[in-house]
């Protein structure tokens, strides 16, 4: 729970049901960030064998209702595990999760729709390689680990450096980049809202809702093709093609707090359909609507 994603989850839990306890677990002691919540416990990493077990224990001990991760690796492994007895982890669908855990599997799902993937390159020393191109991790790791590379001796230096590589087609412009959260409700109502943002170090410092009906109807498409359930983030470059979608991440996104705030609730709508509570009305954020981050510091007591 130290993370972005999660801290922005933490703020719109407070602010949606302030009745709600809130535990958080965390690999590393936090000792600001064990401020946000009700309870905090230092867990295991979740590449340990002991890891299943010890949140299975804590679910037990602490009565828990609803457990949300927030990190693919944390998705990943507890997904892969049988035997958990602990209450649903809020993630979407199985579906989903195959195909977004898995970035070879997401340009294959995409290009089985249409042309709606950048192409893949086998290996390093391909010669058919249209420089620039992407490498990055098969599996997991959000933004780290992501690399463009201008030529063959740079992309031999990361490609011995990673464990899974995937080569990938740098997509253009890269000043078209959108991300798509995109929510699809039991009743099979979906919504979608379309962010071009403005990027620093990975991380999203403002973002414009834009509204493009190609970019809207292939993100309707996915939902309905994989039967989603929950919500799912797809980045996208709007290229002269159309749009073409380089990653699908099956969780909640860094933009999770700056949608909430425009009225894209999608974490609040998981959790109301989890419990059964109603539903709130929904409006559209409107196109042109602009919505930013900004930084402050917080000094807490001891």
């Amino acid at each position: 729970m130290g993370g972005d994603i999660a801290q922005s989850a933490i703020r719109i839990l407070r602010e949606a049901y302030p009745e709600f306890k809130i535990i958080g677990i965390d690999a590393l002691t936090q000792p600001y960030f064990s401020k946000t919540v009700d309870e905090f416990y230092v867990s295991p990493s979740a590449f340990e064998k002991r890891f299943n077990n010890w949140i299975n224990m804590l679910c037990i001990k602490k009565k828990i209702d609803l457990v949300i991760p927030f990190s693919e690796s944390e998705i990943s492994i507890l997904n892969s595990k049988s035997g958990i007895e602990t209450p649903r982890f809020l993630t979407a669908n199985n579906k989903s999760l195959e195909i977004g855990l898995d970035k070879l599997e997401t340009n294959k799902y995409l290009l089985s729709l249409g042309n709606f993937a950048p192409k893949l390159y086998d290996s390093p020393y391909d010669n058919k390689i249209e420089f620039p191109v992407i490498i990055k991790e098969r599996f997991g790791s959000g933004s780290k680990q992501v690399h463009t590379c201008s030529g063959f001796s740079q992309l031999n230096f990361y490609f011995r450096q990673m464990k899974n590589p995937i080569i990938q087609e740098l997509l253009s412009p890269q000043e078209k980049e959108v991300t798509c959260a995109i929510y699809r409700f039991k009743n099979g109502e979906i919504r979608v809202i379309q962010l071009h943002r403005k990027l620093s170090g990975g991380r999203t410092l403002w973002a414009s809702v834009i509204s493009n009906q190609q970019i809207d109807n292939l993100c309707n498409l996915i939902a309905s093709d994989i039967q989603l359930a929950g919500a799912i983030n797809a980045q996208l470059i709007l290229t002269p093609e159309g749009p073409k979608i380089f990653e699908i991440n099956p969780r909640f996104s860094s933009t999770i707090e700056m949608r909430h705030a425009i009225g894209f609730s999608d974490l609040v709508w998981a959790i109301d359909e989890y419990f059964g509570f109603d539903q709130k009305n929904y409006l559209r954020p409107l196109a042109g609507v602009i919505v930013g981050r900004k930084d402050q510091i917080v000094v807490l007591d001891i």
